[in-house]
């Protein structure tokens, strides 16, 4: 419904049901309200109001004003407060169908009209069973991890003392870069209920606010991760000075074997670096030099390797490829190369041979992802016994050697013998 310029989805809670919203009040004026600058688009979610149903909720992941539902309190938001919220609605889940549910979540609704009316909502919105499948769900949603990685514009709006704990909506606010939090006045957790136009006012402030900031540039890149294997425990022992004559050979050793391999270092983690190639078979050559080198100068090391787009903000690389490849390489072993499927993949045919090293949850990024070990190739064991050439120490009368090299090779031969 409406014309204005923006596409405006606004996605129900735990229910709705498309027809018998029209009833609840405060619904026409919320949606006539979006709609007056938007193009909004509603919809029931599978299993739930006019959609078809189903055998459980399609898998979710919910970022704003509720994102973590497990019920520790020493390991959530809202701490206690948030797991005596969810006893309370646990118990008015068992009277489904009574209206118990919508009073907890719009208390400002009054009248014994209104209650059968929420009543007949709840029923026609949701089974029972359905309605506890979908309870469960919100209870098991954990999303922390996966904040950090959005990257568009965020606005939270919480009512200051609504059922939700507003420390969900704070950790929220506070984690998901960028974000908008606005707190408002009130109890009802339901949109519809309370003030509606000054909540319709803030959703339609930030969404006709310019937005200055651009979108970050996506790059397909290669990322290498490498770290120093038991850092703290070599540092111990070395003392201060050796293990900064340690560190200053590692990263001599590192920088030079980028300049070599055409990579570009990114960013250092004091015993380890992220840098990133133009392609994922020069990216491995390099760490499986790096790894010899560094294990010849007793600096066992460890490395992991994935491709993906990555957000460039400015010299710096972000996103979920660099989360990936950096959880991969934390898995290693000393002088162990680990790589993703994807750039296993991707290096078909270049004559690295891999070995499985099994399929991995990564903490933070959805499903599981299969990992091999690099075993190495031809062009690697060459490239880890040949030194680097250094231009910077080539004369002016050697280039002028190799020049003539190329033209005349009598030439050659003469100038060669004057310098003996």
């Amino acid at each position: 419904m409406g014309e204005g310029p923006l596409d405006v989805v606004f996605v129900p809670g735990v229910i709705s049901h498309l027809d018998l919203q029209w009833a609840l009040p405060g619904a026409r004026l919320f949606f006539e309200r979006l709609a007056s600058f938007s193009r909004l688009i509603l919809f029931d979610k599978r299993g739930a109001g006019l959609s078809d149903p189903v055998a459980g909720p399609a898998p979710l992941a919910l970022c704003g004003a509720f994102i973590c539902g497990n019920l520790d309190a020493d390991d959530k938001p809202g701490g206690e407060h948030f797991v005596q919220t969810a006893k309370l609605v646990d118990e008015a889940m068992r009277d489904w169908g009574s209206g118990r549910m919508m009073r907890l979540f719009a208390p400002s609704a009054e009248g014994s009209l209104l209650h059968q009316g929420m009543a007949s909502f709840e029923r026609a919105a949701a089974s029972p069973r359905m309605a506890r499948a979908f309870y469960d769900m919100n209870v098991e949603t954990d999303v922390r991890d996966i904040l950090p990685t959005v990257s568009v514009p965020t606005l939270v709006v919480h009512r200051e003392h609504e059922i939700m704990d507003i420390e969900q909506a704070r950790y929220a606010a506070l984690h998901i870069p960028g974000a908008k939090l606005v707190v408002l006045a009130g109890e009802d957790h339901i949109p519809f209920f309370g003030d509606v136009d000054r909540y319709v006012g803030e959703i339609e402030s930030f969404l006709r606010s310019p937005i200055t900031e651009q979108p970050p540039e996506r790059v397909l890149t290669s990322v290498l991760f490498t770290d120093i294997v038991a850092s703290t425990e070599r540092a111990s022992e070395l003392g201060d000075r050796r293990w900064r004559e340690l560190l200053e050979e590692h990263y001599r050793t590192v920088r030079e074997l980028l300049a070599h391999f055409r990579g570009r270092e990114v960013t250092t983690t004091g015993d380890g670096f992220l840098a990133c190639f133009d392609g994922p078979a020069r990216a491995i050559r390099c760490a499986q030099t790096l790894i010899e080198r560094l294990e010849r100068a007793d600096i066992p090391i460890r490395a992991g390797i994935h491709t993906g787009e990555c957000e460039a903000i400015g010299d710096d690389l972000a996103g979920i490829a660099v989360h990936i490849g950096a959880r991969i390489a934390a898995m290693g072993g000393s002088g162990e190369l680990l790589v993703s499927s994807t750039v296993k993949d991707l290096v078909v045919g270049s004559g690295i041979s891999f070995q499985s090293h099994g399929e991995h949850a990564l903490k933070g990024i959805p499903d599981p992802w299969t990992v091999y070990r690099v075993l190495g190739d031809e062009d690697t064991d060459r490239a880890a016994s040949t030194p680097i050439a250094d231009d910077r120490k080539i004369t002016a009368r050697d280039r002028a050697l190799l020049a003539a090299v190329r033209r005349a090779p009598a030439l050659t031969r003469r100038l060669a013998g004057r310098s003996a």
